[in-house]
């Protein structure tokens, strides 16, 4: 049991650190226009808490959930619940705030290109290290 506990505390450093990595390197990608009104800083606890219950806890749940009725395990397991969750979630959240004009069209693609491999990675670990 204890084992679980540290295979998820595993995949929740990994999505702070990919959390991280994203923030620095979105500084890229923000418009430069004086009309824009500049965003306050990232406020981590919140970027940990949603990477807690996001990328470790309800994919765990879901993964016990469903290993059963999976044609496949471990690591591929992982991935195919990061896709259904990409083709359900993430994506179709990135187009329509693009199609709102929220978003500039290299935020959005940095944003989701992020998201996707850290769902890919968090949900494949959870696969291979965490099998019901």
């Amino acid at each position: 049991m204890i084992e679980a506990y540290l295979v998820l505390l595993g995949v929740w450093v990994a999505a702070l650190i990919f959390s991280v990595i994203h923030h620095l390197t979105r500084r890229w990608f923000s418009p430069k226009s004086a009309d824009t009104v500049p965003t306050c800083s990232v406020r981590w606890l919140n970027v940990a808490f949603f990477d807690l219950l996001f990328y470790t806890l309800i994919p765990g749940v879901i993964l016990v959930l469903t290993y059963p009725i999976l044609p496949f395990s471990g690591f591929r397991a992982g991935l195919a619940l990061a896709f259904v969750a990409a083709v359900l979630g993430a994506i179709p959240s990135a187009v329509f705030l693009v199609v709102r004009g929220e978003r500039e069209i290299p935020v959005a693609v940095h944003d989701i290109f992020f998201q996707l491999c850290k769902m890919f990675l968090c949900f494949g670990l959870i696969g291979t290290f965490y099998p019901p």
